[in-house]
């Protein structure tokens, strides 16, 4: 569904769906469990969409080889545990879906349509993000998901107060509700950042330990959600007064490496910037050498990826900087 939603929220006209038809064809696709446009095929993801179709065949077929292999009751606890929280997980999935619909939706002959077609995402999400979500507080789980995916919205365009207030509210219900589901860890990732972005970052590290948390216990190990919680985490830690957290950063940075080289491969734009990463923890300890050997992997896989592109640039300058600091003023002209 983020795929979707960030196709149709492109800036270039040429990288969005053709017409609301398309849009609406991929939102049915997803509906139904089959591959979306939005996304690059691969035998990977067309094959779990097969599965995803099948759920009930598959289910069955798992079910009755568990069921002969052991019996009890703390396994049936446990299989109906994870089955509430997928049909939760599900539900509240297709109701942002229908929401986001919703708030996509126009009358084609209504006097604003035509203002509706050159708005801004920023205005858009201004005008209807604020009442669409206000319009949740009787469904309080897909009121704090809406809450976490606009936050996250509203900080890359900007608009740090509003994202602010919106993961505040998100955690504030899946508090309320006692609720320690991925869904809960997002809202904490996205109130850390909104601390982040006000230089609170002793609230930041809070929350992001907590993002964490959850994501460790949600997620199996190797999990890419593990790897981003692990970066953000290690991403504040330089910024928060405290002896040790720069130490603690770059072990951090180190099991982030690893986790998103185990997701993704050594040769993935993600592992790039774990490298990255990396290498400005090890810049700031004074450690020049091992930085630089990080900064030169992942300038090699981004210009490999990319050619001329920012984050080859972002990566350059940073090299620079630290040759600079070094004595190697050639190297870093």
């Amino acid at each position: 569904l983020d795929t979707i939603c960030l196709k149709a929220l492109r800036k270039e006209p040429a990288d969005r769906y053709a017409s609301a038809e398309a849009l609406a064809a991929d939102l049915r696709r997803w509906l139904a469990d089959e591959p979306i446009a939005a996304r690059p095929p691969s035998r990977g993801y067309r094959d779990r969409k097969f599965f995803a179709r099948h759920r009930i065949g598959a289910t069955a077929t798992a079910a009755a080889v568990l069921v002969g292999i052991v019996l009890s009751a703390v396994y049936a606890t446990s299989l109906a545990r994870e089955r509430d929280r997928a049909r939760t997980e599900a539900a509240t999935a297709e109701q942002v879906a229908d929401l986001m619909i919703e708030m996509f939706d126009r009358d084609p002959f209504a006097g604003d349509a035509d203002r509706l077609d050159s708005m801004t995402v920023r205005t858009f999400l201004l005008e209807r993000g604020g009442d669409a979500v206000k319009g949740l507080a009787d469904r309080p789980v897909l009121q704090a998901r809406m809450a976490t995916l606009l936050s996250h919205l509203e900080g890359q365009l900007g608009e740090y107060d509003r994202a602010f207030d919106l993961a505040w509210l998100a955690v504030a219900i899946h508090d309320s509700l006692g609720t320690e589901t991925a869904q809960a860890g997002e809202a904490h990732s996205a109130l850390a950042n909104g601390y982040y972005f006000r230089g609170d970052y002793a609230d930041a590290e809070t929350h992001y330990r907590r993002a964490l948390a959850l994501a460790e216990a949600n997620f199996p190990e190797g999990h890419p959600n593990i790897a981003e919680a692990v970066n953000n985490l290690a991403f504040a830690l330089p910024d928060v007064d405290r002896e040790g957290a720069i130490e603690e950063a770059i072990s951090l940075g180190r099991r982030s490496l690893e986790l998103h080289t185990l997701a993704f491969g050594e040769d993935h734009i993600e592992v790039a910037q774990a490298h990255n990463n990396l290498g400005a923890y090890l810049y700031a300890a004074d450690r020049h050498e091992e930085a630089a050997t990080h900064y030169r992997r992942a300038l090699g896989i981004r210009e490999a990826a990319f050619g001329e592109h920012p984050l080859v640039a972002n990566t350059q300058t940073n090299l620079a900087n630290l040759l600079h600091e070094t004595g190697d003023v050639e190297g870093a002209i």
